[in-house]
């Protein structure tokens, strides 16, 4: 049975499957991987290759969602990174079409997009099945910084370009680093 609900802020919480109904794999032994997985520092779900659901998640996994991580247990994959790509992806792996997939995409936070680098892999079991193994890397300061370092760049544009003088920018080691148009006209 799939449930949906609004966490304590109000903002609806990912459908989830429930766990009284819920047949697991081979690898139902969760706590081995779950030692693992809370031994990395990047956000890590274990996925079901059958339902496509979460059947274990590390602390950081918690922290990037925003949720207790018994409350990702049993959520859907596409739940919690629901990009076009995301859905399309999750649905290839469905019909048997892919495996894995490494790339920017943005995942969910309370209802919010945060945006990451993630990478999927399918991974087989000695004791036969499979499980798919999900890393997410959170870039939200990265892109902080870029539109920052953007920003910079464009107010640097604009300050030179506003003059009529030929400005050329170097660096402590006399390479350019920038240059205006009048500055280009002089040559």
């Amino acid at each position: 049975m799939i449930e949906s609900s609004r966490n304590a802020q109000g903002v609806s919480v990912p459908a989830t499957v429930d766990q009284t109904s819920r047949s697991y794999p081979p690898f139902a032994n969760v706590a081995t991987w779950q030692t693992l997985i809370d031994a990395m520092l990047h956000a890590v779900w274990l996925v079901d290759p059958g339902d496509l659901c979460i059947v274990a998640a590390n602390r950081a996994a918690g922290e990037l969602a925003g949720l207790p991580v018994a409350q990702l247990i049993g959520m859907q994959a596409v739940a919690l990174t629901p990009a076009p790509q995301d859905i399309c992806f999750w649905g290839e792996v469905a019909e048997g079409l892919s495996d894995s997939i490494e790339s920017e995409t943005f995942a969910v936070r309370l209802g919010r997009a945060v945006p990451v680098t993630r990478r999927v892999s399918r991974v087989d079991l000695a004791a036969g099945g499979s499980l798919f193994v999900v890393a997410l890397h959170d870039r939200s300061e990265q892109v902080r910084v870029e539109r920052d370092l953007e920003d910079v760049a464009a107010d640097l544009r604009a300050t030179l370009e506003s003059t009529q003088d030929g400005i050329l920018v170097t660096d402590l080691g006399g390479r350019i680093r920038n240059f205006n148009r009048h500055f280009a006209a002089l040559w």
